[in-house]
């Protein structure tokens, strides 16, 4: 008799997961998601912390009330817009605008939205997957692509995983295992999983010292193109597993990462 919320930054990468008892008497009736301060720290108050750079998620962007009949509700607390996607609704009408202060009873499966800063390519939104266990089976949520990567820091190993029982193997070298391997790190050492890479930053590592001198942005481009161009042996589903924010830097799509 468990709620769990899975949350998911815009690139595909599961950026937290909290499971919720029913039967836990201390259960807060009301939890906040917001976004954090940028010196780490956080407002009373807020139980799911989203990372601070990303300026569109308000210090308490919804919240999820927990009633004594056990159904849980969604109320926007943000002037900017949070969705929910229903998933018992058609595919043609499955986003509902969660206007400030209107609740709406969360039923297992569905998605609350929240609109990024740095949105991917295939898609705009933090995603928080619902889940109550007395209503379904756990389930895998719906965004998460169909393949999905994994990175070992150790071994510096990149696995694509193709279906649920095979994986495969994508090997890289040079400058395009440095740039995976860096992305990788940064994720690991600073435990965001949305982490984003400026320009400059990707300059310094590919051409240190002297030989960064006259290098820009668009000397990045042709490195990436390789790498996401590779990995398409993955299949045609394959996403990119580095993605641009345009104007910002780059950051590891729909991968995890293992010390």
């Amino acid at each position: 008799m468990a709620y769990s919320l899975i949350i998911f930054s815009p690139n595909g990468q599961e950026y937290s997961k909290r499971e919720f008892s029913k039967l836990n008497s201390s259960l807060p009736r009301t939890i906040t998601i917001g976004r954090t301060f940028c010196d780490d720290s956080f407002p009373k108050n807020i139980r799911i912390k989203l990372p601070a750079e990303d300026k569109t998620i308000s210090r308490r962007h919804c919240t999820l009330e927990f009633k004594q009949d056990y159904s849980v509700w969604v109320t926007s607390q943000s002037t900017h817009l949070t969705y929910l996607r229903k998933a018992n609704s058609p595919q043609n009408d499955n986003l509902v605008i969660n206007e400030k202060n209107t609740g709406y009873r969360l039923r297992s499966g569905d998605e609350i939205l929240i609109l990024s800063k740095f949105p991917a390519s295939t898609n705009p939104y933090w995603v928080c997957c619902f889940n109550d266990t007395e209503e379904t089976e756990p389930i895998a949520p719906l965004y998460p692509y169909r393949i999905k990567y994994g990175y070992y820091l150790t071994s510096k190993k990149l696995l694509a995983w193709t279906s649920v029982e095979q994986r495969k193997e994508i090997q890289f070298t040079g400058q395009r295992l440095d740039l995976i391997h860096y992305l990788a790190k940064k994720i690991d050492e600073t435990r965001n999983t949305a982490y984003l890479a400026s320009h400059e930053e990707i300059i310094r590592l590919l051409w240190p010292g002297n030989r960064q001198f006259g290098f820009t942005p668009e000397n990045i481009r042709p490195l990436v193109s390789r790498i996401n161009k590779d990995l398409e042996e993955c299949g045609k589903d394959a996403p990119r597993l580095i993605e641009s924010v345009r104007g910002h830097g780059y950051r590891l799509n729909n991968c995890s990462v293992t010390p």
